[in-house]
């Protein structure tokens, strides 16, 4: 099989007037050359030129399986006639850069970096085609954003779960489980012993922790887009599912190649709203309303909190697992039907005529496609709520809408008023929440942690994790303009838009002052009269900070608010 798709781009450079015939026969010559100073052949530059991008890293569990996983899918291009070039491009854990320090403030700003190395290096390297392998929370949609960039056909292969730990007490361990039994270590509920124990127990092996937190819903996203191959997010991480999951996408790629299939031809905005359905079916990550619209903008499509939440009341909770339901975990979701499953549960509400990276439509895809755990993949007849999993609530102290994860939020405060306890970062939270300062009834209120306020957009894992282990996840309300986790549960509410750095309302908020969340009718207000709310907006300046180079620099003074994507490209 000969390239064809670098012989167009030679052809239309010609007709630009940016090279003559004579420099198209030196470049090609002097490429081939440089080429075989690696070892390839002449049989091999004549074939379609396949990028294998993979994330290994041995910082990320995630994707530290992902050497032989690549090794499948470059031998399923060859077997389809193609040459693959495996370049790998470093993933990040979204619970170890957590762990100390500002490291969790570059979560964001990754995906954005990540997207313009991704299209940088496929340009260069004159690729054809490129096969993706990710596994965690912002590797995944780094990799979409790069693919829709470049535009060349492509295909992502999500990592898998890593499968749980032992038991302790009835349920399987995970990742986050010693963050959520820390408040009962120190408070000498359970000993040293046991907790010990359940830090060495609770990450058997490599894989995306396994709950629907911000990996695997993106890894959803991914599948549900018609990205990924059909069922490839419920496979676990060490298997030969996924093994050969690769090297089917491999073979695939080269046919999308053939036709000339790119992202732009299967990203559109019937296959966005069924990502969007999906999602929100399985009560997914909050932090996928942040980065569809990052990935869906590369192509030209413009996606709104509105349209999540008008999708939300008209989309059925029908998939329960870890954070929302401690009872399953993506082991469950692989034996009960996987997002396949659940996509096939969907399917009257879904666009079933979109195309997938499989060559065939969603319709062709679900065909003969059952579900075998009715615990876990509920019928949209039967679901365990009748509106999505994420919900958008708006009022005077959001006007751009903040986030809220229906789906693990305690149902006796959906009607709540509390007194606000605000700190302008979340260290000094957690440091109130361990000395018994905050109290059932407070709201906690975490500012200046958005896109530009932290800079990059903190996540909030800890604080609320630490109201989790504190028993305070129901007892307390956390409002923040920073980020969370997709394992939050409890009465969390974020990505307030706009956020304080930038002057939005939340900036105002004073101590001791009494805020109300109404779930039900989608609302958030601080209560103070209009005219102390506009003397104080009116009052309000800019903090005074140095001025940030590098990375955090560029989000500082770039990035779009969290309502947008929170992006810089």
């Amino acid at each position: 099989m000969e390239r064809k798709i670098d012989q167009n781009k030679i052809k239309s450079m010609l007709m630009a007037g940016s090279v003559n015939q004579e420099h198209r026969e030196i470049m090609r010559n002097m490429r081939n050359g440089l080429m075989k100073s690696m070892g390839y052949t002449d049989k091999a530059l004549s074939r379609p030129f396949v990028a294998i991008i993979h994330a290994w890293s041995e910082i990320s569990p995630g994707e530290f399986h992902m050497k032989m996983v690549a090794e499948y899918a470059k031998s399923g291009v060859r077997e389809a006639g193609g040459t693959p070039a495996e370049l790998i491009i470093p993933g990040e854990c979204g619970g170890i850069d957590g762990a100390a320090g500002d490291a969790h403030k570059f979560n964001v700003p990754y995906r954005d970096i990540v997207a313009s190395l991704v299209e940088i290096m496929l340009h260069m390297g004159l690729f054809d085609a490129v096969v993706f392998l990710a596994g965690c929370d912002h590797v995944i949609p780094a990799f979409l954003m790069g693919a829709c960039l470049a535009n060349l056909p492509s295909i992502m292969v999500t990592g898998g779960y890593m499968e749980p730990g032992k038991n302790y007490k009835g349920h399987a361990l995970h990742a986050t489980s010693a963050m959520k039994m820390f408040g009962k270590y120190k408070k000498g509920e359970i000993s040293e012993e046991d907790f010990k124990s359940i830090i060495d127990n609770s990450c058997p092996g490599p894989g995306a922790c396994t709950e629907m937190a911000t990996a695997h819903t993106m890894a959803t996203i991914s599948e549900s887009l018609g990205m990924s191959l059909p069922g490839n997010t419920a496979v676990a991480a060490v298997s030969t599912d996924l093994l050969q999951m690769a090297k089917k996408a491999g073979q695939q790629v080269i046919e999308l190649y053939q036709k000339n299939i790119t992202p732009k031809d299967i990203i559109t905005r019937n296959s966005c709203e069924n990502a969007m359905r999906t999602v929100l079916a399985v009560g997914g990550s909050p932090n996928a309303l942040i980065h569809l619209p990052a990935i869906t903008r590369q192509v030209g499509i413009e996606l709104s909190w509105t349209q999540w939440e008008e999708l939300s009341k008209k989309t059925p909770f029908i998939c329960s697992i870890l954070p929302n339901n401690p009872n399953f975990t993506m082991k469950d979701l692989d034996r009960a039907g996987r997002i396949k499953g659940v996509m096939k549960e969907l399917e009257p509400l879904l666009h079933t005529n979109v195309l997938t990276v499989s060559g065939g439509t969603l319709k062709e895809n679900l065909r003969g496609v059952k579900v075998h755990d009715r615990e876990v993949i509920r019928t949209i007849k039967e679901p365990f709520s009748k509106n999505g999993g994420l919900i958008i609530l708006k009022g005077n102290l959001a006007p751009e809408g903040a986030i809220l994860k229906k789906s693990a939020y305690p149902i006796h405060m959906y009607k709540y008023k509390g007194l606000a306890k605000v700190f302008d970062q979340d260290k000094f939270a957690i440091q109130a929440i361990v000395e018994g300062k905050i109290k059932p009834g407070d709201i906690i209120v975490i500012r200046y942690e958005g896109p530009r306020g932290g800079p990059g957009g903190v996540k909030l894992t800890l604080v609320m994790h630490t109201l989790i282990s504190y028993g305070l996840a129901e007892k307390v309300a956390l409002l923040t303009d920073g980020a969370f986790s997709g394992t939050n549960l409890g009465a969390g509410i974020g990505y307030v838009s706009p956020e304080a750095e930038v002057g939005g309302p939340i900036s105002i908020v004073e101590s001791n002052d009494y805020i109300e969340i109404d779930v039900e009718n989608r609302e958030i207000n601080l209560l103070i009269d209009n005219d102390t709310f506009k003397t104080r907006l009116s009052n309000w300046a800019p903090r005074k900070s140095k001025e940030l180079k590098g990375t955090l620099g560029l989000f500082k003074r770039n990035a779009a608010s969290f309502s947008k994507g929170a992006y810089i490209l």
